[in-house]
């Protein structure tokens, strides 16, 4: 990626391992934080959650925001990891994987393919759902899929709000002129690594306005609920991971301008 300049809407505190793998391989990265993670506007439910954690059978955690989320609600209860002994953890994707593990957790289930689906199918593999119990700590944006299929298959879900996610609302005079490099064409590549920073994208820019100046550059999508949103959207995407993690997307985008500059 010598040369190339890569957008990066990520939360700015999550933004890091990406910006460094995009980095190391040679691009230049413009940073653009599209949305904030914010705490939940009701911490006590989480914290109930948290408290009652020991009696379900599992545990399912679907991004590393829940898990930092959960494990802060642990913390002010003056509790650890050990509330979760005897508990099955189901970790969707590698990151949140590694997220439990810094708690000393290990996911007893990590499904092949790191969404919803995935997550129901790996635990409907474990053997029957109905009368199982789930908690299911999640972002207030979060898809309804996994818990609804769960309750379909028979179990009990108790689903809790973790943290917010806070779209912008407004881009500062001090921060790069997206707008405009999209424009003269000097933006190589704008990422995306979820829904909320596409929608927010297009709140920013315009719906028209987006769809037309993002036909100027290759647009990188983290994984399939992402690209399905920016295709509701009008906005193409040319580069997806077959593994929808943050490194995988790197090797992407690099693979695609490898490719283009070969043909």
């Amino acid at each position: 990626l010598f040369g190339r300049s890569v957008l990066v809407t990520r939360p700015k505190d999550q933004a890091e391992e990406f910006t460094a793998h995009l980095t190391a391989i040679g691009a230049r990265v413009i940073g653009l934080p599209l949305i904030e993670i914010r705490p939940a506007l009701n911490p006590g439910a989480l914290e109930l959650a948290a408290a009652s954690a020991g009696q379900y059978d599992w545990v399912v955690f679907t991004s590393v925001n829940a898990v930092d989320a959960f494990m802060q609600a642990l913390a002010a209860l003056s509790q650890d990891a050990r509330a979760l002994g005897g508990v099955r953890i189901c970790a969707v994707g590698p990151a949140t994987t590694a997220r439990l593990a810094s708690f000393h957790l290990l996911a007893d289930l990590v499904p092949e393919e790191y969404h919803a689906e995935g997550a129901f199918a790996a635990l409907e593999a474990q053997g029957p759902l109905a009368g199982r119990t789930v908690l299911l700590p999640k972002g207030d944006l979060g898809r309804d899929v996994l818990s609804d299929r769960l309750r379909e298959a028979g179990a009990s879900v108790t689903e809790v709000t973790a943290y917010r996610t806070v779209a912008r609302d407004a881009l500062r005079d001090d921060e790069p002129d997206v707008y405009r490099m999209l424009l003269d064409g000097t933006l190589d590549c704008v990422t995306f690594t979820s829904g909320s920073a596409v929608r927010t994208f297009v709140k920013l820019f315009g719906v028209e306005a987006s769809a037309d100046l993002l036909r100027r550059t290759a647009v990188a999508s983290i994984g399939p609920v992402t690209t399905d949103v920016a295709s509701a959207l009008g906005i193409a995407v040319a580069i997806q991971p077959t593994q929808y993690t943050a490194p995988a997307l790197a090797g992407a985008i690099a693979a695609h301008f490898a490719r283009a500059s070969r043909s």
